[in-house]
This record gives structure tokens, C-alpha cells and sequence, in this order.
């Protein structure tokens, strides 16, 4: 048996859970309050990550630069992830769906950038300390905002459009209302 086979398992059994209970409490029913927590939480999130600007990104061996000596240097793949980043909270602290869904498109465009703008920073292997990891931190916050950002776009639709509009006959309500006990409203 390989060696991290336990832990490949704990992590499917731990998404199994934690989907369900996701999907059932912020796909499939809307409220102006959860949209308001999604927003909120997204503000959260994007500010952690501004936050994280100010630590070392780069090993000492290579520089030890922070983001925002980066950013300092003019490189412009740092300004511009910093401008969507900005952007994406100044848009997030309003309440007018066209620019919320602005946000979550800049917030989205803006992980993947991240990705690419690490790689440049980076493109070798480097032993990571426990002092360099604000890069992975910033990853995983950025991948897990893009999911707060697409719940709060879809409950933004179930808004505009009314419960059964968006939710009538999508894949997601086929298979997975029956699974989570979801009566439709009629």
C-alpha cells in the first residue's frame, strides 16, 4: 500500500462530507443574508491576502524578497496582481450585482495570475521554511475565495432571476437534491 494512501482517503471522505453540507446550505437556497456573509467573507479572504503582500515571498537564499519589495521594483506582473486584487475588494464593498460579479471575475482571472506570477518569481525547486510559505497561503486563499466568489455569483442569480429560474432543471439539482432531502418550491 503506498505511503500517503491514508491520508489521499481521509481527504475524499472529508470532501464527501463538507460538499453536501455546502451545496445544501448555499447553492440551492437563497437569502439576502447569505449573499451578504459570501460577500463578506470573499472582503475577508482578499484582505488576508493583501495582508500577506508584507511577508517574505522569496527564500533568503534567492533575495528574500517580500511582496511588496516586489511591487516597489516595478515589476509589472506584481502591479498587476496587486491592481486586481484592489480592485476586486473595492468592488466587493459594494452592493450592486454588476460589480459583484465584476469582482468575482477579477478574483478568478486573478488565482490563476497568481499561479503565473509565482512560476516567474520561482521557476525552480526550493526548500520551503516554515517563513516562506506566505505564497502557498496566498494560493489556498485565493482558490478558496474563487469558491466563495462563484456562490456569491450564483446566489446574485437566484436573485435577479427567482428560485426557479436558475434552479429548475441544472445538473446540480437533478443529482444532488435527492441526496440532500431539497423539496422544490413551487
Amino acid at each position: 500500500m503506498p505511503e500517503n494512501f491514508w491520508p489521499t482517503i481521509g481527504f475524499w471522505i472529508v470532501f464527501w462530507i463538507i460538499v453536501p453540507w455546502v451545496l445544501k446550505r448555499f447553492y440551492f437556497k437563497h437569502s439576502p443574508k447569505k449573499a451578504e456573509r459570501l460577500r463578506y467573507a470573499a472582503l475577508v479572504l482578499n484582505s488576508l491576502v493583501l495582508g500577506l503582500i508584507f511577508f517574505q515571498w522569496i527564500p533568503a537564499s534567492h533575495g528574500g524578497q517580500t511582496g511588496l519589495e516586489l511591487f516597489l521594483q516595478g515589476r509589472w506582473d506584481m502591479i498587476l496582481f496587486s491592481a486586481l486584487l484592489a480592485l476586486s475588494i473595492a468592488l466587493l464593498f459594494t452592493k450592486k450585482h454588476a460589480l459583484l460579479k465584476t469582482a468575482a471575475v477579477f478574483q478568478i482571472f486573478n488565482s490563476a495570475f497568481f499561479i503565473f506570477l509565482m512560476i516567474r518569481l520561482m521557476p525552480q525547486a526550493y526548500y520551503i521554511k516554515l517563513s516562506h510559505v506566505a505564497p502557498i497561503i496566498i494560493s489556498l486563499l485565493l482558490l478558496t475565495t474563487n469558491v466563495v466568489v462563484v456562490l456569491l455569483w450564483h446566489q446574485l442569480e437566484i436573485q435577479e432571476k427567482g428560485y426557479r429560474a436558475v434552479v429548475k432543471d441544472n445538473f446540480l439539482n437533478r443529482h444532488w437534491s435527492k441526496a440532500l432531502n431539497i423539496k422544490k418550491k413551487r
